[in-house]
C-alpha cells in the first residue's frame, strides 16, 4: 500500500515501504528521520504497534511477505526476518532469508502495551523536584475494519472497547480517536474521512456512531465520576489520504474543516450522560518532510482550522471542560530547518494553527527531548513577533522503545516553557483493545527513597497481577485485593517521579 496517512508518527518512522498485512495490521519499513543510516521497521496490530530500530544498517527494503512472515534485506545484502503475527524482528542479520522460517499458523498473542517508562539513546529525561505529574489518559487510531463494526451500539465495536477501558483520568484527561485523513464524495459536496488502511470516504455524520460507541464503552465504567474527560475527535493533515485521486483545494479543505464541526463535533449529545463527557475536534498539523503529495502545507492546513473555527463559537483559554475547540498536535514543528519553510509551512501558519487562530488550542506532540525545545522556539519566535504566548493544554506522547514516559514528555515541555497549568495533561497513542491492566491513581502518592511504603493502587483489569513495578523496580511485595484494587509495597529508588505498572497475563 501506499505510504500515506499512517498510524504512526512521523517522529518515529520515515516511510519507504509499506505492505497492508491485514485488515488492521500492517508492516512499515523506512529508516529513523534525520538519519537514513538508522533502519527502522513497525509492526501494527489493530492498537499495538512494535518499533524496532536497526542501527546502521542503511536503507532497508521488504524482499517478500507472506501470511506470517516477511523478510527484509539491507545495503549490505543480509537479511532478517519478521514474524508477523508476533510482531518481533529476528535479533540478527543473516546471509539469507526464508519465509519458511516461520513455520505454520502462530496463535495471535494479546496485545502487550507499550513500557510508560521513557529512555534509550533517543531520550533526555528531565529531573526536578518541583516537577508536577500530569494527569494521562490514552488515545487510539481507528480503522476502517472497524467500521461495519461500529454503525450501531454494540459491545463488540472495538471503540466501545476502548471506551470500556479508559478509565478517569484524576483530574481532567484528553483523549483523542484518530479517524485519518479528509476527503470529499466525489460528484457530491459531502465530505467526510478516509480511515486508515482503506481507500474509501466516509461521511462526517457517519462518524458519529463511533464516536457514540465510544461514549457508550467509557459510561459503563465510569457511572460513578463527577470528573470530566473532553474527548477530541480528530483528522489528519494528509491531504489525500491513501487515495491520491482526491486531494482536497485549499478552498475545499476549508469546507471540510467547518463540515467535521457542523456534522460531527457540534452534533454528539453529552447532555445527561452519568460520566461528564466534553467534545472538542482535532487536528495533527504534520509539518511533513516527506513529498509534498502526501501532506497539506502550511496554506491548506490554515485553511482546513479556519474552516473549523469559522463554524464552532469556542474561543480563548482552551478549558478542557467547554466544547468546541480543536486540539492541534504535531511533531517536528519547526522542521529541523528553524524556519519551518524547507517544509512547505512557514513559521506563522505554524503558530496560527498551534494557537493563534482563535479555536486552535496546543497539544504538542513530544515523543524526544527536543521537540519540546522546538515548541519553546516557536514561543521565542512570537515573543520577538509581539505575539501571545502559547499557552500548551497538554501534551501528546507515543511511547515506544527510546521515546519520553508521559512524565517526561510533560517535564521536558514544563521546563523548556516554564508553563505549569492547574491540571496538566497528557495523552498517550495506546494500544489496548483487550482488557489489560490500568493503574488509574496511587496511593500515597509518594513515600521516603528508601521504600517500605504501603501503597494502594487502583485501576481495573488488575486481577491476576504477576507483576507490579515502581519505575524499573519491582515491588517489594504486593496483594491483589480484587479486579480494581492492589496494595504494593514500595522499593527503595531515587527522589523523582516513576510510572507505576501493573502487568497481568493479558499484557
Amino acid at each position: 500500500m501506499a505510504c500515506l496517512d499512517l498510524p504512526v508518527s512521523g517522529a518515529v518512522l520515515d516511510a519507504t515501504s509499506c505492505w497492508l498485512t491485514g485488515t488492521d495490521s500492517a508492516l512499515l519499513v523506512g529508516s529513523l528521520p534525520g538519519d537514513p543510516t538508522e533502519g527502522v521497521v513497525v509492526l501494527v496490530q489493530g492498537q499495538r504497534q512494535n518499533v524496532t530500530d536497526l542501527v546502521g544498517s542503511g536503507p532497508v527494503q521488504v524482499t517478500g511477505v507472506n501470511a506470517v512472515s516477511a523478510c527484509l534485506k539491507n545495503t549490505r545484502a543480509e537479511y532478517r526476518a519478521v514474524n508477523l503475527v508476533a510482531a518481533t524482528v529476528a535479533p540478527n542479520w543473516k546471509a539469507s532469508c526464508s519465509l519458511s522460517e516461520v513455520g505454520g499458523t502462530v496463535p495471535n498473542p494479546p496485545a502487550t502495551a507499550p513500557s510508560s517508562f521513557g529512555g534509550g539513546s533517543r531520550s533526555a529525561i528531565a529531573n526536578s523536584a518541583a516537577l508536577v505529574a500530569p494527569s494521562v489518559s490514552p488515545s487510539y487510531y481507528e480503522y476502517y475494519s472497524y467500521y461495519a463494526r461500529c454503525t450501531t451500539l454494540s459491545a463488540g465495536c472495538p471503540l466501545y472497547q476502548q471506551g470500556e477501558s479508559t478509565a478517569t483520568a484524576p483530574g481532567n484527561g484528553l483523549v483523542v480517536l484518530d479517524f485519518g485523513s479528509p476527503c470529499y464524495i466525489p460528484g457530491t459536496s459531502i465530505y467526510g474521512v478516509e480511515m486508515f488502511f482503506q481507500p474509501t470516504c466516509i461521511a462526517d455524520s457517519s462518524i458519529r456512531a463511533l464516536v457514540n460507541n465510544w461514549i457508550s464503552g467509557y459510561e459503563s465504567q465510569n457511572t460513578g465520576t463527577t470528573t470530566n474527560i473532553t474527548v477530541a475527535i480528530g483528522t489528519s493533515n494528509s491531504y489525500n489520504g491513501v487515495d491520491p485521486n482526491y486531494a482536497l483545494t485549499p478552498l475545499q479543505m476549508y469546507d471540510s474543516g467547518q463540515s467535521w464541526y457542523q456534522n460531527l463535533v457540534a452534533a454528539i449529545a453529552t447532555a445527561g450522560l452519568k460520566a461528564p463527557v466534553t467534545v472538542w475536534g482535532a487536528d495533527d498539523m504534520e509539518e511533513a518532510a516527506e513529498t509534498e503529495n502526501e501532506w497539506s502545507t502550511g496554506g491548506p492546513t490554515v485553511q482546513w482550522v479556519e474552516g473549523y473555527g469559522s463554524a464552532s463559537p469556542a474561543r480563548a483559554a482552551c478549558p478542557l471542560s467547554q466544547p468546541g475547540y480543536l486540539a492541534d498536535y504535531g511533531d517536528d514543528v519547526l522542521g529541523g530547518t528553524g524556519n519551518g519553510s524547507a517544509d512547505g509551512w512557514t513559521v506563522a501558519q505554524i503558530y496560527d494553527v498551534a494557537w493563534g487562530l482563535p479555536v486552535a488550542c496546543a497539544e504538542p506532540e513530544i515523543y524526544f527531548a527536543d521537540m519540546a525545545t522546538e515548541w519553546q522556539g516557536l514561543n521565542q519566535w512570537a515573543a520577538a513577533n509581539a505575539l501571545p504566548t502559547i499557552q500548551f493544554s497538554g501534551v501528546m506522547t507515543e511511547v515506544e522503545t527510546g521515546t519520553l514516559g508521559p512524565n517526561a514528555a510533560w517535564d521536558d515541555l514544563e521546563s523548556d516553557s516554564q508553563q505549569s497549568p492547574p491540571i496538566p495533561s497528557v495523552t498517550t497513542i495506546a494500544w489496548t483493545l483487550q482488557n489489560l491492566p490500568d493503574v488509574v491513581s496511587v496511593s500515597p502518592a509518594q513515600g521516603p527513597p528508601g521504600g517500605g511504603t504501603a501503597t494502594v493502587l487502583t485501576g481495573s483489569y488488575l486481577a491476576g497481577a504477576t507483576v507490579v513495578d515502581f519505575g524499573g523496580t519491582a515491588a517489594t511485595s504486593f496483594t491483589v485485593n480484587s479486579a480494581n484494587s492492589i496494595t504494593a509495597t514500595s522499593p527503595a529508588g531515587s527522589p523523582g517521579y516513576v510510572d507505576v505498572t501493573v502487568q497481568t497475563p493479558a499484557g
